[in-house]
C-alpha cells in the first residue's frame, strides 16, 4: 500500500502501524487570511518556546564546536540552524501524534506530508554538517581523538537513513555480496523484500512513535543482515549528547 499526503502509519506498542487517511481541512471563508509569514514565525516561536531547553542545548554546543574549531565559526550559525529545526519538527511530531491518539481525531491533510518534509530536511542537513566537523577534526592529529565511537555511530545511523531516505539505495551497497532483506512498510500488509544492490528503496509512509510522535525511519544494518527502525527524536538525542562531549 502506498501513502499520499494525507496518509500515516502511527505505530502502537505491541501492534502493527495503522494507516490514517484524512479529508482535507475546512476552512471558513469569513476567516482573516493568514500570511505564509505569519505562519512561520508563529510555529518557529511556539517550537522554540514549548522546546526551550532543547534549543539551549544546541546553541551551547555550537559555541562549543566554535571553540574546538576557531577557524569554522560558521558550524555556529549551522548547528543552531539545525537546532531550530529540531525545534519544529519536535512539535509537529507530537501534534500529529496527539491528534491521532484523539478520541475524535480532526480531518488532516499536509500537516503529516509537512512533517516528513521537515524530518528529512533535517536529516539531510544534519548529516552535512556533522560530516563537516567530522572532516574537520580529522584534518588535525591533535584533534582526531575527539571523533570517538558514540559520534562515530550518531554519524553513521545519520549516514545510512539519509542514504535510504534521500537517495533511495542502502548505505555502502555495492559492497554487498549477497542479496539481504529490507523492511517493506505497508500497515498491517508490512512485510520484508530481498534487496540487490541497484534497486530503488522505498518508504513512503510516515511513521510515529506513539510515546512522543517521534518519526520512525528504517535503514540496514550490516551487522544485522537486515533492516532495523531508527527513530529521529533519539538520533537527536544521541548527537547532541556527543557533541555536548566534545
Amino acid at each position: 500500500m502506498s501513502g499520499g499526503p494525507g496518509t500515516l502509519v502511527h505505530r502502537r506498542n505491541g501492534a502493527k502501524p495503522k494507516f490514517f487517511v484524512a479529508n482535507a481541512v475546512q476552512v471558513s471563508p469569513k476567516a482573516a487570511p493568514v500570511t505564509a509569514i505569519q505562519l512561520c514565525e508563529l510555529l518557529l516561536t511556539q517550537s522554540l518556546s514549548i522546546n526551550a531547553e532543547c534549543a539551549e542545548r544546541w546553541t551551547n554546543s555550537s559555541y562549543r564546536v566554535a571553540h574546538i574549531l576557531p577557524e569554522h565559526s560558521a558550524l555556529v550559525i549551522d548547528l543552531q540552524q539545525i537546532g531550530r529545526l529540531d525545534c519544529v519538527v519536535r512539535e509537529l511530531e507530537g501534534g500529529v501524534a496527539r491528534i491521532l491518539t484523539s478520541s475524535q481525531p480532526p480531518a488532516l491533510m499536509f500537516a503529516p506530508d509537512f512533517c516528513t518534509v521537515l524530518a528529512k530536511a533535517w536529516l539531510s542537513l544534519t548529516y552535512e554538517v556533522l560530516r563537516t566537523i567530522k572532516q574537520r577534526l580529522w584534518a588535525k592529529s591533535e584533534l582526531r581523538g575527539r571523533w570517538t565511537g558514540g559520534i562515530a555511530q550518531a554519524y553513521s545511523n545519520l549516514e545510512r537513513v539519509r542514504m535510504e531516505e534521500i537517495k533511495r539505495e542502502i548505505a555502502q551497497g555495492s559492497k554487498l555480496k549477497q542479496r539481504v532483506e529490507l523492511f517493506v512498510p505497508g500497515g498491517e500488509h508490512s512485510t520484508t523484500k530481498e534487496y540487490v544492490h541497484g534497486q530503488t528503496v522505498v518508504h513512503s509512509p510516515l511513521a510515529l512513535r506513539p510515546t512522543d510522535g517521534s518519526v520512525v525511519w528504517h535503514a540496514f544494518n550490516r551487522d544485522l543482515g537486515r533492516s532495523e527502525e531508527l527513530y529521529r527524536r533519539d538520533m537527536s538525542e544521541h548527537l547532541l549528547c556527543e557533541l555536548e562531549k566534545l
